[in-house]
Formats: C-alpha cells, structure tokens, sequence
C-alpha cells in the first residue's frame, strides 16, 4: 500500500453503534460510552434489546434452580457490591440518538438478527459497534459496521474462557487479570483482539480486583479509535485453546472465600509486621557482559553490597556516571522509614563508606535517572509528590544537583526515563495511580522542553513490563529498555525489551532477556533497578525485615481508616 493511499483509508472522525440491553448500563458501561464521546466519537444508533423474556412458573423455578450455585449467587447478589457494576440510567445522555428496538432469532445462547434490523443499522454507517448487551451474537450483524462489533472479556482469554470475570484468577492464585477488548467473529471464542491489558490480581479483595479491571479498561475503546484515527489498525487473531470457566459451585465458592479471608489476614499483617528493605549492589562486569551470560546468578561475579547504617534506612534505584575525574559514581534513592520521605545519595565507588546527599527536597525523590548530555549530567529523580517531572544539573564544583526547570507538570509521575531515538527525545514514565501497569510517553525535539504526549497515551498497559527499570541501552545493535515485573510482588524480576516501534503514533517491545534477583544474598527477594556506565553495572536487592517505626505508622492508619468507616 502506498503512502497515499494508507492515508485517504484513514479515517478522520468515527462514530459508533451501542447494542445494549436497556438504556441502564453498568456504571463502567457508561463511562465507557461518555469517555468516547467526550473525545469526538460520535454515537449513532442505540440497538436494544425487544426480546420478550421466558416466563417460568413459580413451581417451575423451584425446581430448575441452579442450587449447586446458590452461595455464588448470594454472594453476588446480596454482598458483592462493586462501583463498577452500579446500574446508570443514560436516557438523558442519549436524547436524541436513534432507538432501534430488536427482536433476534435466538437459538440456545445464540442471537441473529434480522435482515430488515441489519439493514437500518448499516444506513447509519457506524464504524464500530459496541456490545453491552443480547447473548451470543452471530451472523450478518458482525458486519454491519466497518470496523465490526467489539466486545469485552475480563480475563486473560488465554488462560480463562468463560467466567465469572477476576473470578478464578484469585482462586487459582495467578498473579496477573488480563482484560481483552475484540472484533467478535462467528467463531466462539475466536476474536480479533485490538487491545489487551494485564493488572495484578488484587486477591485479598474480589470487589477491588472487579473494580480494577472494569473502570481501567474503560479506556480500551478509545485507544483503539485513537489508533485507529492514526492509520494504525492493529488485529491479532485469537487462536485460545484456554479451559472454559463456570459459576462456581457451593464448595468452590466455600474454599474461594476461605481464600479470600486468608489472603486478606495476610496482607494485613505483611503491613504490619514486614516491610520492604532494600539495598544497592555493585558488580564489576557491564551489563553488556551480563547479559550475554544471561544471569545475575554467576559464582564468576564479583558483587558487593553497600553498608547499611541503619534497618530503617534503605538505598535504591542506583544509577551510574563517571564524573570529570574518572570517578564512577553511584546515584540512589536514600530512604529513612522514620521520615517517609526519600533523598537522592551520592557515593563514589571504591569508597563505598563517603556518601553526600546530592539532591534533597521536602517531598519524596527517587529513582535519579541520570542523562549525560553535551558534556553535562542531568539527573531526572522521580518526583511524584511535586506532581511535576523536574529536571537537574550536577554542579562539578559542589557535586551537588541544582534544579533547573520542570519538563511536566500537573502529573504525578513514577520512574522517569530519558532517552534520544531517531532525532526525538522520548520521556517515558508511569503514574502514582497504578505505578505498575500504565506506561506513558511524551516526545520533543529537544531534551529539555516541549514535550508533547503520545497520540495513544497509555503506550502499554501490563503489569509485568511497564514500568522503567533504568536507562534504556544499546545491546547487540538494538535499543533496549530494562523494565520491572511486578505482577507477583513488587521488584519480582527485570525483563529487558527489545524496542520494535516507536513514534508518535505507535510503540511496541519484545521481552529478550530476565534477570532474577541474586539468589545467594540476603537480598533475593526483589529487583528493580539495572545500570551500568559500561564497567560497573549497579542493581538492588530486597529482603522483608520488621522496622518498629513502620509498624507504629501503619497500625496508626489502619486504626484511623476504621474509625473513618465507622
């Protein structure tokens, strides 16, 4: 296809179908729908649902009631009440749009619409269309809209077919909720996937985790209109040969809720009594070197960890420069449990015991990405509480870092990184809300202003590759982004991605390598940061430890979190 025309096939405003049930939706249905429209995507038609429903005697649902389900349903109905699956009248927002009422032929699960209903639907020209409502649909309707009828699945169709939705995921105790948002084809189960996503599986709270994968994935429409709008137009066939998923029955259900009670003590307590204590190692190999061994985990390795001085404080995220001087120099995140509040340190290597305090604010700083520029070091610490991306310059005289200007405001961002590719400067970073699993991009001409955000903001939306592990990287010819797994805990592992694609208006990455923690140290319980100025590399390492400070902070604001519910 030429350039021409790949551009007269891109369409310059969408508009789209709504097939629901009634005109009250879920309350993540209906933002869903607001969100589109509030971004230019026009809404058409409304298809409801005219089905008449069965009528079954009182006696007939005595005895058809699906008692082997009946805790499920309780608990369901009577307990579980999810923000998300709030019912929301939208009658009002919808004034005015076409009503188009539907009886289908309904064989079993499935629905087929008529010719006549297909035909009224097709002279609006909808795009797409949204599905919210009717059973299985199939037949000519999936082709009544250019880009056909999309529909969500809250679960990782590779793993769970079925449901109940964020269901099985904590019982079966995986780490990760996918959420899919599919073209449906005539085939069950064989979608054409246009945007997947992975949470981590809140397990000590069903209503939580259904919460999070409902109101996040609100989003997934949008995105792909986005895309789509930017001439890209990515389909990814599902071929799952996943098990298919059912109501649980009365003793799954029992064994489900003892789970969620365990899990729910145990987070509590973790809380309290365990927190996280990490510490800064040195290896004197580069990372190039590393990873062609493919291991953190060499006896050929000559590591050293940095002297803690106290249990309540920690060090982290390390990077490395070498100073004018030929010094190589660790930056880090200082953090005292006492304070809450964290400092950027400085430390030559070889002199492990002299550390300074480079930069220092009376908000929380971490992760002190550093950037060697024009002869320069920049340093770009993660600096959510300013709710601003600030850019710093080290001051050779002083050694200190003097702020020069912010790059980003009004945004609470996680990790910065900086990086040049193809005459762009690239800021990626995620966000306090969920620090994990949405990774944001802005670009510029230049390294220090201007940065405009990505045409698809959030770029990715995985739990177990979003999130910056350190400085992206050149290895074996191909830029590189070191990115932290934190789908089963926090700083579980570092996964390096081969960068594929990037510009304004697309992104994608490979996973090409995983380094694990260091297994013989007292620190294999994590890692999150890998850098290396080509002849040290600098990773940390996490334990669990009791710190009474923290156990006094936390008690103290579970306490006020109760007396606030009461």
């Amino acid at each position: 296809m030429t350039d021409t025309s790949r551009k007269s096939s891109i369409p310059k405003k969408l508009c789209f179908g709504l097939i629901c049930n009634s005109t009250q939706l879920e309350r993540w249905q209906a933002e869903t729908v607001k969100l589109l429209r509030e971004n230019g995507i026009e809404l058409k038609i409304i298809i409801l649902n005219d089905n008449k429903p069965t009528r079954i005697s009182p006696a007939k649902k005595v005895l058809t009631y699906p008692y082997k389900n009946l805790l499920f349903r309780i608990y369901n109905r009577y307990i579980l009440k999810p923000s998300s699956k709030k019912p929301v009248d939208i009658s009002e927002q919808i004034a005015g749009i076409e009503r188009l009422k539907c009886k289908t032929n309904q064989k079993g699960y499935t629905d087929r619409f008529s010719e006549n209903d297909i035909k009224k639907i097709k002279s609006h020209k909808p795009d797409f269309i949204l599905r919210f409502g009717f059973n299985i649909i199939r037949g000519k309707i999936l082709n009544s809209a250019k880009f056909g009828v999309w529909s969500f699945h809250h679960d990782d169709e590779n793993k769970y077919r079925g449901g109940p939705p964020g269901f099985w995921e904590i019982y079966k105790k995986d780490h990760t909720n996918g959420v899919i948002l599919q073209k449906l084809t005539d085939k069950l189960d064989a979608g054409i996937i246009l945007k997947k996503g992975y949470y981590k599986t809140i397990n000590h709270s069903y209503l939580a985790n259904i919460d999070q994968i409902y109101f996040e994935s609100k989003k997934f429409p949008l995105q792909v209109c986005k895309d789509l709008m930017n001439g890209i137009d990515n389909k990814i066939p599902s071929h799952t040969k996943a098990p298919i998923f059912y109501v649980p029955g009365n003793f799954k259900m029992i064994i489900f809720l003892l789970k969620l009670l365990k899990n729910k003590i145990k987070f509590h307590l973790t809380e309290l009594f365990l927190i996280e204590d990490w510490n800064t190692a040195i290896i004197d190999q580069s990372l190039e070197n590393i990873l062609k061994n493919n291991s953190l985990n060499n006896d050929k390795l000559k590591i050293r960890w940095l002297p803690k001085p106290k249990n309540r404080i920690f060090s982290a995220d390390p990077f490395i420069f070498t100073d004018k001087n030929g010094n190589s120099n660790i930056l880090y995140e200082n953090y005292d449990y006492r304070e809450r509040k964290g400092k950027i340190s400085s430390t030559i290597i070889n002199d492990e015991n002299k550390t300074s305090v480079a930069i220092e604010e009376n908000f929380h700083l971490a992760f002190p990405f550093i950037l060697n520029h024009n002869n320069n070091i920049y340093c770009i610490p993660e600096s959510f509480e300013s709710n601003q991306v600030r850019l710093y310059k080290l001051d050779e005289a002083t050694g200190n870092f003097q702020f020069i200007k912010p790059l980003i405001e009004n945004t609470a961002v996680v990790d910065p990184i900086l990086f040049k590719h193809e005459n762009l400067w690239w800021l990626f970073f995620t966000r306090k809300d969920l620090p994990g699993v949405n990774l944001y991009a802005y670009f510029s001409k230049e390294f220090d202003g201007n940065f405009e955000e990505h045409k698809n903001n959030p770029i990715k939306i995985d739990i177990k590759s979003s999130r910056p592990a350190g400085a992206p990287f050149y290895f074996n010819g191909k830029l590189c982004r070191p990115v932290q797994d934190c789908a089963k805990t926090y700083g579980d592992k570092i996964h390096i991605n081969k960068i594929e694609k990037l510009s304004p208006q697309e992104f994608s990455e490979k996973t090409i390598e995983t380094l694990t923690p260091i297994e013989n140290s007292k620190f294999y319980k994590g890692i999150h940061t890998i850098n290396s100025n080509g002849k040290y590399t600098v990773i940390d390492g996490k334990r669990f430890i009791f710190i009474g400070e923290n156990f006094v902070f936390q008690l103290k604001r579970k306490i006020h979190k109760l007396l606030k519910l009461k």
